[in-house]
Parts: C-alpha cells; sequence; structure tokens
C-alpha cells in the first residue's frame, strides 16, 4: 500500500512539473505524444482514473448523454479554451466514447455469461442447430441428444451440459466463428470426437 501510495505522489509531482515546462495538462500532452488508437486511450483512461479531481475521475463512467457537459466540466476544470486547443475537445471525446463503449461492451458479455442455456428456449435450441448446420451441413442430427455432438467437439450426447462455465456467450461465440472464421471448419475431423489435445470447439465452451 506504501508503495502504491509512493508512487501515486511521484506520478502527481512528475505531471506538475511538466505541466510547468510545457504549458499543457497531462490529457494534452498524451493527445500530442499518441496517434489515435488503443494506446492512447488507455493512457487517456488512466489519467483520468488517477486524476486527484473528481471531474476528471468520473469521466471514466461518464454516460453518453452526459459527455457534452463532462467534456465542458473537464476544460473548465484544466483551463483548456478552444481557441488554444481546437482539437482538445474532439479528442477527449473520442477517448470517452471508446471507454464508454467498451465498459457497455464488457457488461454485455458478463450477463450472456451469467445466462444459462435453456433447452426450453426456442432461441437458444435454434443457435444449437445452426451451429451444427454451419460446422457440418451434409449430415442430419438423428435426435436432439446424440452422441454425434461428439464429432464436433462436445463432451456427452447432450451439448448443454458443455455450455455450463460459459452459458450463451459459450453459444454465441461458436456460432460467430462458424459463420465468420470458415477456417475453424477445417480443424475438425469429418468424423469422430477431436483428440483431447486438439483444438476442439468443447475449449471455446468452457467446459
Amino acid at each position: 500500500m506504501a508503495r502504491v501510495t509512493a508512487q501515486y505522489h511521484f506520478r502527481n509531482q512528475l505531471s506538475k512539473i511538466l505541466k510547468q515546462v510545457t504549458r499543457k495538462c497531462e490529457l494534452q500532452r498524451i493527445f500530442d505524444s499518441l496517434n489515435p488508437g488503443a494506446p492512447r486511450i488507455h493512457r487517456i483512461e488512466y489519467a483520468l482514473k488517477c486524476s486527484k479531481s473528481k471531474v476528471l475521475r468520473r469521466a471514466v463512467n461518464v454516460d453518453v448523454d452526459d459527455l457534452d457537459k463532462c467534456l465542458m466540466d473537464i476544460m473548465k476544470a484544466k483551463k483548456i479554451y478552444v481557441q488554444k486547443d481546437p482539437r482538445f475537445k474532439l479528442s477527449l471525446r473520442v477517448c470517452l466514447l471508446q471507454i464508454s463503449g467498451y465498459k457497455q461492451l464488457y457488461l454485455c458479455v458478463a450477463n450472456l455469461r451469467k445466462q444459462p442455456y435453456d433447452s426450453n428456449n426456442e432461441d437458444h435450441e435454434e443457435q444449437l442447430m445452426e451451429l451444427w448446420n454451419l460446422l457440418i451441413a451434409n449430415q442430419a442430427l438423428k435426435s436432439r441428444i446424440t452422441k454425434q455432438w461428439g464429432d464436433i467437439g462436445f463432451q456427452g450426447d447432450d451439448p448443454k451440459t458443455d455450455f455450463r462455465s460459459m452459458g450463451m456467450l459459450g453459444l454465441v461465440n461458436l456460432v460467430y466463428f462458424s459463420k465468420h472464421l470458415h477456417s475453424l471448419s477445417s480443424v475438425l475431423p469429418p468424423k469422430g470426437p477431436p483428440p483431447p489435445s486438439g483444438p476442439g470447439l468443447v475449449f471455446v465452451t468452457g467446459a
């Protein structure tokens, strides 16, 4: 804990010195030194989280509807004027939208993972059948519960048991990969389950 506090103090002191030398705050320096992209967004998010200002720290979790007010509050707190730095507001807006977007995506993925596979849910069953047809289109299932599921890497006769830990996220991923990454099908043997060390689908389900 003491080490973290010392690092935090050192970082703030260094930021003050750099601001005096460059006449720019940390956010402005990041925009000047990094091109648009993930590294810049990561640095901006880290700077906001570590800021002593509540206004800046709150920006990490800002709702899209409150984005304009948040931008104005940050510029006011940091005394940044559009006339002197016309690109700052737009650059920060893009970063905050990206930060908000991937936080929302994370929540959606986490909720999907918590949703268990339900064999009584028509949508779940349709996605499961779609997966089979995408991978083995020329072979019909003999029944809903069958050893044929082992041909594409499932562990048992009923594939729903393989989604215990990953929930519907496992199935959604499998359907997506099978649709958009056609090379996935080429690693599956035409008959019989994959070898234990092979790239079978069972690993994607999280079973």
